[in-house]
């Protein structure tokens, strides 16, 4: 096989895989019509201000980017496909930085043209090509960084405001529990590892905030952190009020869970929380303690 022949068998694989395992991630989220992938994409466009007339990619143009043999890739619309398919954003970019990848191995071979190899015209090629790489390489550098400076001012702003949350609980004496917005926003925006980051740090700053009784209930908010970013993929397959709603009250529910145990094993039914009022008056009606305090904390988490 020639140098032309194997680079290009190369380029093609490298084109293939990635229609194979886009039908994969396609299946795997549920064997989603191709139709349903251009309603996502269309919906996800109109809600990032394109006009709704210049929103709907052609049907044929969904299904191509699913099918082997092709020589070009439209790295946008795969991005686009791998979140109409339920995928993070760091999802989105771990596909975009392989397209990206697949192409830049095609730009960097060059035929070699059919004079003296050390002619001018070859030394230009060369440098074009080299150029190419490397203003590519520089963007892709320079939107990774603009990139992770968003995240992180996105983690630290919803971990502030789950900090204040905190203060108006402890300060005002409300009865809610104000500590995991951030938390959620996290979860449910980078996904639910970033938003284990963020519970994390909110517990342990917390604790200068309330006492010390904060730090078993990272656990709580760790629970929730991922019951939302793994949950909300379930629910961008369909993107209904109805899944979101159950997602809401399964992350109310799994929280509670959790909450309940550590209250009453550890601190023997309350800390303080406003919220322990409405336990107080369920201890009145001799309702076991577990059954009080499970059912004060879920009421108030999904009253959130």
């Amino acid at each position: 096989m020639s140098k032309s022949e194997e680079q290009s068998h190369s380029t093609l694989s490298a084109f293939d895989l990635i229609a194979e395992d886009l039908q994969r991630l396609r299946l795997d989220a549920g064997d989603v019509p191709y139709a349903e992938i251009v309603r996502r994409i269309s919906s996800h466009r109109i809600s990032q201000g394109v006009d709704p007339g210049a929103s709907r990619p052609a049907r044929s143009t969904v299904y191509d980017a699913f099918r082997v043999g092709r020589t070009r890739l439209n790295v946008e619309l795969i991005s686009e496909i791998v979140c109409a398919l339920g995928g993070t954003e760091e999802d989105v970019e771990n596909w975009r930085n392989r397209c990206l990848r697949a192409r830049a191995d095609r730009v960097t071979y060059v035929p070699e043209p059919e004079i003296h190899p050390n002619s001018q015209s070859l030394d230009m090629v060369e440098d074009s090509t080299i150029t190419q790489i490397e203003d590519s390489t520089q963007r892709n550098e320079s939107n990774k960084s603009r990139r992770l400076g968003r995240r992180m001012l996105l983690i630290v702003s919803s971990t502030a405001l789950n900090l204040l949350g905190f203060w108006l609980v402890a300060t005002l004496g409300i009865p809610l529990y104000l500590d995991m917005l951030g938390t959620a926003i996290v979860a449910m925006v980078l996904g639910p590892w970033a938003g284990v980051a963020v519970a994390i740090a909110t517990n342990l700053l917390g604790s200068s905030i309330t006492d010390s009784s904060s730090l078993a209930f990272i656990l709580v908010n760790v629970t929730g952190a991922l019951v939302w970013g793994y949950g909300i993929r379930w629910v961008r397959r369909e993107r209904s009020l109805k899944r979101y709603y159950l997602l809401t009250f399964l992350v109310a529910l799994s929280c509670s869970v959790i909450a309940t145990i550590l209250l009453v094993v550890v601190f023997h039914g309350g800390t303080g929380h406003a919220s322990e009022l409405t336990r107080t008056n369920l201890d009145s009606y001799g309702m076991p303690l577990i059954v009080t305090v499970f059912a004060s904390n879920l009421l108030y988490s999904l009253w959130l």
